[in-house]
């Protein structure tokens, strides 16, 4: 018989050295604590007047559905949803009396994609459901350079593009050269993805 005895998952170091600066900054700006038992979850729903949903594709329920997402756990709290993002234009039926039931217990619901919104709109008869840009939207370009200004890598002078690319579009490379031609573009900044962390735009710093 033949056995497995070792597994071996190979990940870039830039994903390590991202993670850490990531942990580190909410570390800095959040006061976050990790949830493992029913019990610590009734503790921290008591000490909690409003819980705010939003993030990528959390309401996805074709990808993955969850209804902690949609904070089926907060009781009688008061809930709100910012720019939560479901990634689709459709609610699929196997999910979407439990979905239509969990909204009813938001107060107020905005979603990220138009089309989101109008899926939302006519599977719950609510009206007041709106899109709303990502929070990272919402920060002015000086609010973003000082955030910048704390960050090791500030040796960029020059105007440069950013691209951070999902998926695996053969064409990225072509179209993001055409974008920078347009905008008279040298300089490019690739931020690299999980979904694709071997993906290269020739000329790009990573």
């Amino acid at each position: 018989k033949s056995r497995i005895s070792r597994i071996i998952h190979s990940e870039p170091s830039w994903l390590h050295a991202r993670e850490k600066v990531v942990a580190n900054w909410c570390k800095n700006n959040f006061t976050t604590c990790s949830i493992h038992s029913q019990a610590e979850t009734s503790d921290v729903v008591k000490e909690t007047d409003c819980f705010i949903s939003g993030s990528d594709q959390i309401w996805n329920p074709h990808f993955s559905f969850n209804p902690k997402m949609f904070l089926s756990f907060a009781g009688n709290k008061k809930r709100i949803s910012y720019a939560s993002s479901i990634g689709t234009k459709t609610i699929c039926p196997k999910h979407a009396a439990e979905i239509n039931k969990l909204l009813s217990r938001y107060c107020h619901i905005s979603v990220r994609e138009e089309t989101g919104a109008q899926a939302l709109r006519s599977l719950t008869g609510r009206t007041d459901i709106v899109q709303m840009p990502d929070p990272t939207m919402l920060l002015t370009p000086n609010e973003w350079l000082t955030i910048r200004s704390n960050s090791e890598n500030t040796n960029i002078t020059e105007p440069y593009a950013l691209c951070y690319l999902l998926g695996t579009n053969l064409q990225y490379p072509s179209l993001v050269h055409e974008i920078m031609s347009l905008h008279r573009l040298s300089k490019l900044v690739l931020i690299p993805s999980l979904e694709n962390p071997t993906l290269l735009v020739p000329g790009a710093d990573v």
